[in-house]
């Protein structure tokens, strides 16, 4: 599939939710509902407030088995786009050339309690400079569960045919962080305890979900809070 050409392309950021229904761990977390709302729900919610505001995009897999996640965006009119399964590199970037993005913000839906502030400062800092990259996953030192990175389309497309293992082309920036030298990377540092970076934000287990879900229990009122109350719940539990 040929990727789209950036000539006089207007520049656009959009958010995009990467998620498919199938998990080894723990199967169809994404649709698992905590209040009668699904976890991809209080993702999407979680990337509304990111600013300025944009495009919000959930991308998933061409399997039969995603097509729940596509049910639950048509009826809350939510837009998708469906790609490869195991190539989310070129999911990515075909989805880039859809909704004609010149970069994007990458979230995972697992990363349930992502930090939207954060991910506001890193946008300013990503459109404010010539950065191929703006994350903070290069060097760690934040909670697992928000990891936020941001990158360029055109480095996104010019990078795909130097592609050679699977594992790259599965996991988009593993290329772009053993070859860091040859691009323009602005990590973001947190302040933050040796306490607080080894608490685990993310869903990926049932023991994972059971926390989730007290936490967001506990917060039925106001579940979308800052990334710092919710790190101040588990840093009590």
């Amino acid at each position: 599939m040929s990727l789209i050409k950036l000539d006089n392309m207007k520049k656009k950021i959009g958010y995009i939710i990467f998620v498919r229904f199938r998990s080894k761990r723990l199967p169809g977390k994404a649709m698992i509902e905590i209040n009668n709302f699904p976890t991809l729900y209080y993702v999407i919610e979680r990337a509304k407030k990111i600013r300025p505001r944009n495009k919000i995009i959930v991308a998933t897999t061409n399997l039969k088995s995603d097509e729940k996640i596509i049910d639950f965006c048509k009826k809350n009119k939510i837009l998708y786009f469906r790609g490869p399964n195991k190539d989310v590199y070129l999911r990515a970037a075909l989805c880039c050339k859809k909704f004609k993005l010149n970069s994007f913000l990458r979230i995972c839906a697992d990363r349930i309690f992502f930090d939207f502030n954060l991910a506001s400062k890193m946008v300013k800092i990503f459109k404010k400079n010539k950065f191929d990259i703006v994350t903070n996953s290069l060097v760690k030192s934040y909670p697992r569960g928000t990891s936020i990175e941001i990158i360029s389309y055109k480095k996104l497309k010019e990078t795909y045919k130097l592609l050679k293992d699977k594992n790259d082309k599965e996991h988009i920036f593993n290329y772009f962080y053993k070859n860091k030298k040859n691009f323009r990377i602005k990590n973001i540092l947190s302040n933050y305890s040796n306490k607080i970076t080894k608490i685990n934000l993310s869903l990926d287990t049932k023991s994972d979900f059971i926390k989730i879900e007290k936490c967001l229990k506990s917060m039925i009122y106001s579940p979308i809070v800052e990334t710092k109350k919710i790190i101040s719940y588990y840093s009590k539990k």
